[in-house]
């Protein structure tokens, strides 16, 4: 109710007020229910004044239910900012994409192929492509990507517990409008990512040709682009978000990564670690998980409240390689980023 509410010409202005009305009757009742050991905010806040207190539950509500309404709006115009992968089709993708690559992907390996591939013995949806790109091209689109950090246009670096340090830039390139601005500012990474939206079509056909019920997939034509330097990282984690009762998940089902760090060596760290699932073992509810009971909703849009949780005696290290490409079904696979040693990029399409 409160996303349709918010639908409307002045969301932020809806969802500003249902967050303030929900903060005041915290304040003014019971302060136990989001202050104290394992909630919202710690204990230290019971000294503190009415109104800083209410101030604070404002700003959090208010952010969570503004990321709410960002899922809601997505899955609204989502045939509108989309296109089947099979409309994007490209011939360097379709000459990569193997018949063992489908089945790594969406089907079952055969012992050979298990021995050939190291991250099959962990039973998780992943393959991956070696020397993708070219050198050059993947040389000239991080020059780009650091030539648009030196200016500015990346984000700042994230605060988050989650992946610290971590900044990153989305570029579209939909419409004719886009790529005529994007190939004005980075060529190299309009070629790149219009090649790597090529894959997902092409990994389809190949399923469809041996007999694979892969899903249908999506295309957002855009690229977010990452870099993660020394002391950033990011903790396991799946590319999706947990649903509960009220399905608040995202649309990703499949992950699309290409590396852009030449001389890579090992010991430089930025690996990307993918893990063996495991049974989630019952823990105590952390800070994030008690927003979405103090709103009085139902379902919790983290990663914390999922069924199962990553085996970290199970792992595969993948190096993070120029020109190599991975693919992962992102509802399904525990992944995270080691810490490197230097700045280390990528780039990332998600498929829906």
């Amino acid at each position: 109710q409160a996303i349709a509410m918010a639908l409307s010409p002045v969301p932020e202005l809806v969802l500003a007020r249902s967050a303030a009305v929900r903060a005041e009757e915290i304040v003014s009742g019971d302060l136990t229910v989001a202050v104290g050991p394992g909630k919202l905010l710690d204990s230290s806040w019971i000294l503190a004044g009415k109104t800083d207190l209410r101030a604070t539950l404002t700003e959090l509500y208010a952010r969570y239910l503004k990321e709410i309404l960002e899922i809601a709006r997505v899955s609204i115009v989502f045939n509108e900012i989309t296109v089947p992968v099979s409309s994007w089709r490209r011939p360097l993708a379709d000459r990569a994409i193997a018949e063992h690559h489908a089945r790594e992907l969406w089907g079952s390996v055969d012992g050979a192929e298990q021995e050939q591939s190291p991250w099959a013995s962990l039973g998780v949806g992943f393959t991956m492509l070696d020397d993708f790109l070219t050198p050059d091209l993947a040389s000239r689109a991080r020059a780009e990507l650091e030539a648009l950090s030196s200016q500015g246009a990346l984000t700042d670096f994230s605060r988050s517990t989650c992946n610290p340090g971590s900044r990153h830039l989305w570029l579209r390139f939909a419409s004719e409008q886009e790529r005529r601005e994007l190939w004005s500012t980075a060529p190299a990474l309009l070629e790149l990512g219009d090649t790597l939206a090529g894959l997902p079509g092409a990994m389809e056909a190949a399923c469809a040709k041996i007999g694979i019920n892969a899903p249908k997939l999506r295309l957002q034509p855009s690229i977010m682009a990452a870099t993660y330097g020394p002391g950033s990282y990011y903790v396991p984690h799946k590319d999706m978000y947990s649903g509960g009762s009220a399905g608040f998940e995202n649309t990703r089902l499949l992950t699309l990564i290409c590396y852009l760090n030449p001389g890579w060596q090992p010991g430089d760290g930025g690996e990307l670690r993918l893990f063996a699932s495991q049974d989630r073992v019952p823990d105590s509810q952390g800070a994030g998980r008690r927003i979405p009971d103090l709103l009085g909703i139902s379902a919790d849009h983290s990663e914390s409240t999922a069924a199962t949780s990553h085996d970290a005696d199970r792992f595969v290290d993948i190096a993070p390689l120029p020109g190599r490409v991975v693919m992962f079904r992102s509802r399904e696979v525990w992944h995270g980023i080691q810490e490197p040693s230097y700045a280390r990029w990528a780039v990332t399409i998600w498929l829906l």
